[in-house]
């Protein structure tokens, strides 16, 4: 500052206000400010501010409040959106359940049990239908003699053969 009508500038305001201005210009601003109104309440409104950070510490409890003030509001639409999530899970599990059985129901059986299941009867009533076709062995005597290489013209002796 080396004309007396100049302000200083406002670096040079904070170095005589942390006290960091030696010698001459120390004098300079000084002196300056003696003279300056406006200087001088340029360094006020500083000291104003300085005061004013000092007086009111940070809350750190305000920055919880609103959310803790949110929380509350949307308590009853988070317990409603859970519910309906649930629901929906529930819908989802039993629909796939029903679809994967229709579909390993409708699935075609593999090539190699088709012929077999093609000529088996499906149910009960078409076995019994089918059994009427085959003529009952078991009944007729014939079937027996053939078992023990007889015929019906050799006489049967006590339980001996005479093969």
């Amino acid at each position: 500052m080396s004309e007396p009508s100049l302000h200083p500038d406002d670096a040079q305001l904070d170095r005589q206000r942390a006290g960091l201005l030696e010698g001459a210009d120390r004098e300079a601003v000084d002196d300056h400010l003696r003279r300056c109104f406006a200087c001088r309440e340029r360094m006020a409104q500083w000291d104003r501010l300085t005061a004013l950070l000092d007086v009111a510490p940070a809350q750190p409890a305000s920055a919880e409040r609103p959310a803790r003030r949110i929380s509350e509001r949307l308590q009853p639409y988070a317990c409603m959106l859970r519910g309906g999530l649930s629901a929906a899970a529930i819908i989802l599990t039993v629909t796939v359940g029903v679809l994967l059985g229709q579909r390993a129901l409708e699935e075609p059986v593999p090539d190699g049990d088709r012929h077999a299941a093609a000529d088996a009867p499906a149910s009960f009533a078409e076995r019994a239908e089918h059994a009427a076709d085959v003529p009952d062995l078991y009944t007729h005597i014939d079937f027996y003699l053939w078992l023990q290489g007889r015929d019906r013209s050799q006489p049967r002796t006590n339980g001996s053969s005479s093969s």
